[in-house]
């Protein structure tokens, strides 16, 4: 953080110190859980190329950056939505700077860099997956893509078990993929345009709206409600804690403040935090067209918000002050 605002350090200690109190969801081996240091690796790769001052220096910012997005894909896809955002920012910012032949090249070493490494390495892993004689992986028994698209339209947009097992008594990849499209289509049919724009909103609303991100509701592995609690820490996190409704207070009430940072700070408009706001467009978005429904899936996209949240800091306080200063001058008057 330090490389991108340097008074943003302290709102970044204080925040961080607060979500180590709230994100219980860490302990959850996940891969919204496990993909999020590589998330944070892209932001400060990305850092490390817009902000280094030494040739040196931004290499390492390059090849951090394009090794974790490799990594954060192969963990988790959704999670490359970060690093599209950054190289369609990247990309417009080239065709505001001086078409120099020293520009060109920088720029376009760096992207053959990115596409050697993020491309041979997903076709390494691919080779290695179906060609190894540990695991035999049978090319035609996965999910297709419009799967989870079939599962994000239907319902509350949330994981399907009917679907899951109809699915998974299906010989070809090609069957899924016909029934999904099958129950897309009557799924649209069902609900027409003005169904979908209230059933986006609703899902939207089940996205985002909770400060535990998923924290009890069905997200396991959790224990015995009715086994008592045996100390501090299970009164807090536990379903039957004598503090959990506090814990999902705080946690809610955090949750809270993180997002009107980001709202009341929309005046901060560095390079960056822009790339940073489509990566979360762009992440909403996808949570709306796929599985969702619940706010674990968000996590993935927590240091987005995070990092965000803190580079906005400063103007979101100017913010609130002019709206509260605004309130005040309008009272007066009317008195």
């Amino acid at each position: 953080m330090w490389l991108l605002k340097r008074n943003a350090v302290k709102p970044l200690i204080i925040i961080q110190a607060t979500l180590m109190f709230s994100f219980i969801q860490i302990i959850v081996p996940y891969s919204d859980v496990m993909v999020m240091p590589f998330v944070s690796l892209i932001i400060w790769g990305t850092a490390m190329m817009k902000q280094a001052q030494t040739n040196p220096t931004k290499l390492i910012g390059l090849l951090t950056f394009s090794l974790s997005s490799l990594a954060a894909y192969l963990m988790k896809p959704s999670a490359i939505i970060l690093t599209i955002a950054i190289l369609i920012g990247i990309s417009l910012h080239f065709l505001q700077v001086k078409f120099t032949k020293k520009n060109v090249l920088a720029y376009g070493l760096s992207l053959l860099v990115f596409l050697l490494i993020f491309v041979c390495g997903i076709k390494s892993f691919n080779n290695f997956t179906y060609h190894n004689d540990v695991v035999k992986i049978k090319h035609d028994q996965g999910q297709p893509a419009n799967h989870f698209i079939a599962m994000g339209i239907t319902g509350n947009g949330a994981w399907s078990p009917e679907q899951v097992n109809t699915t998974n008594r299906m010989k070809t990849t090609k069957e899924r993929s016909d029934y999904s499209n099958h129950i897309i289509k009557k799924q649209l049919k069902k609900q027409g345009i003005f169904g979908m724009i209230q059933f986006f909103i609703a899902k939207n609303y089940s996205n985002t709206s909770d400060g535990t991100f998923g924290w009890y509701r069905g997200d396991g592995p959790y224990t015995d409600v009715n086994k008592p609690t045996k100390n501090l820490i299970q009164d807090i996190y536990y379903q039957n804690g004598k503090y959990y409704k506090d814990y999902s207070f705080v946690a809610q009430i955090f949750w809270i403040l993180l997002i009107s940072l980001i709202i009341f700070g929309i005046g901060y408009l560095s390079e960056f935090s822009q790339m940073l706001r489509l990566s979360i467009l762009g992440g909403l978005t996808f949570l709306l067209i796929f599985e969702g429904g619940r706010s674990r899936y968000l996590i993935q996209f927590l240091p987005i918000f995070l990092t965000l949240a803190v580079l906005s800091f400063d103007s979101a306080k100017i913010m609130i002050k002019n709206i509260a200063s605004t309130i005040k001058l309008t009272l007066q008057k009317d008195h």
